[in-house]
């Protein structure tokens, strides 16, 4: 088992003083909130030290995972599947907003590297990163894509190998990111320094409000993995806090999995300024209303887990009488 850390300040808004939300059990995280802006996070949470051996040998998350490979690796299917969503849902996203021909764009979670062919497709100049071995080596073999760097996610938040004021355009559509880093503020903060002015960002991540087609018990049973569990509020709260300029937040009725999605397009500001971000108190907030939010959308998990098992059961009827 890896080790855990005590949180012991906001990534938001850099509070101490959490409320404790649910407790640890066999399928779920301890989870807290911070009691000024309203942040959902794990703590206790897995070391970062120990990071990287958890993704390497016990996360199933990702058809990449070295638990989830099978004998001849990426299964077909499931990279036919990403190439369908990424087309139809996330490039038209980018579209709107931007040309890529001649764009240079950091793709974060390249996963088998399918947004990133199809914006070289689109003439970008396309830098992806994935914490998976099986993802990047599929990415660069059966796709041919010349810049795919494999970075453990504990090292996101440093991301030594890119040069400061390069990238025109970042991307996180294949699948939700930031939930899954120790540190995402550091992250968006380094996303900072890489980005050239007027830089535009397109993120992808759950909302944990808003549960879409899951049998979890709760909506907070999102495994050991995740570090963070947004809102569209506080989505939108940790890319000000850095010094991004949001330009739309909100949540996406046409991309679902176990919840529903945020979809954020940020920019980096023109000019940059030396002191980016917005006061912490910024960012308070009346917990108690979003402690309701929680409450009703646990409700609504029960009904929805209660409807999935018995539509289940009388699926499997049907099929032992035919």
């Amino acid at each position: 088992m890896p080790g855990t850390r005590i949180v012991t300040d906001c990534e938001i808004c850099g509070a101490t003083e959490f409320l404790d939300v649910a407790a640890g059990s066999a399928v779920l995280c301890p989870i807290k909130m911070c009691q000024a802006c309203g942040h959902f996070f794990t703590s206790p949470c897995i070391e970062s030290n120990d990071l990287a051996r958890f993704y390497d040998e016990e996360f199933e998350g990702d058809a990449g995972a070295a638990s989830r490979l099978t004998e001849g690796g990426i299964v077909g299917q499931k990279v036919r599947r990403e190439q369908r969503k990424m087309r139809r849902w996330a490039l038209p996203i980018i579209a709107d907003h931007c040309d890529l021909k001649g764009k240079k764009v950091l793709d974060l979670r390249t996963r088998s590297g399918s947004m990133a062919e199809l914006m070289v497709q689109e003439g970008a100049d396309v830098t992806g990163i994935d914490p998976f071995p099986a993802n990047v080596d599929y990415a660069t073999k059966s796709r041919n894509l010349e810049k795919i760097i494999l970075i453990p996610l504990s090292d996101w938040h440093r991301l030594d190998q890119l040069e400061n004021d390069y990238f025109d355009v970042v991307t996180a559509l294949t699948i939700h990111t930031l939930a899954h880093l120790p540190w995402p503020r550091r992250f968006l903060s380094r996303l900072f320094e890489i980005t050239k002015p007027g830089a535009l960002l397109f993120f992808n991540e759950k909302s944990i409000l808003e549960p879409a087609n899951s049998t979890a018990h709760s909506v907070l049973e999102v495994g050991a993995g995740h570090f963070h569990h947004f809102t569209v509020a506080s989505f939108r709260h940790i890319f000000e806090a850095v010094g991004f300029e949001v330009l739309a937040c909100d949540l996406d009725s046409t991309r679902k999995s176990t919840a529903k999605h945020i979809r954020l397009i940020a920019r980096t500001p023109k000019p940059k300024t030396e002191n980016p971000g917005r006061p912490a108190t910024a960012f308070h907030c009346d917990t108690k209303t979003i402690l309701r939010q929680l409450d009703q959308a646990e409700k609504i998990q029960r009904r929805r887990r209660h409807y999935n098992m018995v539509r289940g059961k009388l699926r499997t009827l049907r099929n032992r009488f035919r």
